[in-house]
C-alpha cells in the first residue's frame, strides 16, 4: 500500500498510532519501556518510508536503510530522543534525496522545519505509557504528512529524469523515429 499524499499520510498516522498501543503493551515488559518504544518507532518509520516509494525495489531499500539505522542506534545505546532525531534525518534524506528528488535548498528547508516540528511535537506529547507513546507517534506522523503540502517538494524521481535535458532530447528523438 502507498501513502504518497497528505490524506493517506493522515490515515497511516492514525492506524500506526492505534496499532502501537497493544504492541507497546506487549513489548514493554520484555524489552523495557524505552527500548520497546524505540523499536516500534524504528519499525513504523521504516514502513512509512517504504510506503512512500513508487517501486517495490525502492520501498525495500528505503525501509531497510531506515530500519538498519534505527536498530544500529538502539544497539549502540542511543536514547529514544536521539533515535527519533536520527530517524527523522534519515527519513528526510530518503524522502527528498531518493524518493522525491527536490531542489536541494527547498528540500533542506522543508525537511528541516518539518523535522524540528515533528520531533518537538512528539517530545511535547510523549508520555511514559503506551498511550503517551501512541499520541507522540501520531503527532510526529501528522507533521511528517504535511510534507506533501509544501509547494515544490513533490517532484518524483521519475519526473526528475524527464527534466534532464539529455533524457528529454532522447525521448523526443525516439518519438520522432516511430515511437521506439
Amino acid at each position: 500500500m502507498s501513502w504518497r499524499g497528505f490524506t493517506p499520510g493522515l490515515l497511516f498516522a492514525a492506524v500506526a498510532a492505534a496499532a502501537s498501543i497493544p504492541a507497546a503493551i506487549v513489548l514493554a515488559p520484555i524489552l523495557g519501556r524505552l527500548d520497546a518504544h524505540a523499536l516500534l518507532l524504528t519499525g513504523i518509520l521504516s514502513v512509512y518510508a517504504a510506503g512512500l516509494a513508487a517501486t517495490p525495489a525502492r520501498a525495500a531499500g528505503v525501509g531497510l536503510a531506515i530500519g538498519a539505522l534505527g536498530l544500529a542506534m538502539q544497539v549502540f545505546g542511543a536514547h529514544l530522543g536521539e533515535i527519533a532525531i536520527g530517524l527523522t534525518a534519515a527519513l528526510a534524506i530518503c524522502r527528498s534525496g531518493v524518493l522525491f528528488r527536490s531542489r536541494p535548498a527547498r528540500a533542506a528547508l522543508a525537511e528541516g522545519v518539518l523535522g524540528l516540528l515533528a520531533v518537538g511535537l512528539a517530545e511535547f506529547l510523549y508520555g511514559p505509557t503506551a498511550f503517551g507513546f501512541a499520541l507522540a507517534l501520531w503527532g510526529y506522523l501528522l507533521v511528517q504528512s504535511a510534507w506533501f503540502l509544501v509547494p515544490g517538494t513533490r517532484r518524483s524521481a521519475e519526473s526528475a529524469a524527464i527534466l534532464d535535458p539529455f533524457e528529454e532530447a532522447d525521448r523526443r528523438a525516439r518519438a520522432l523515429m516511430g515511437g521506439a
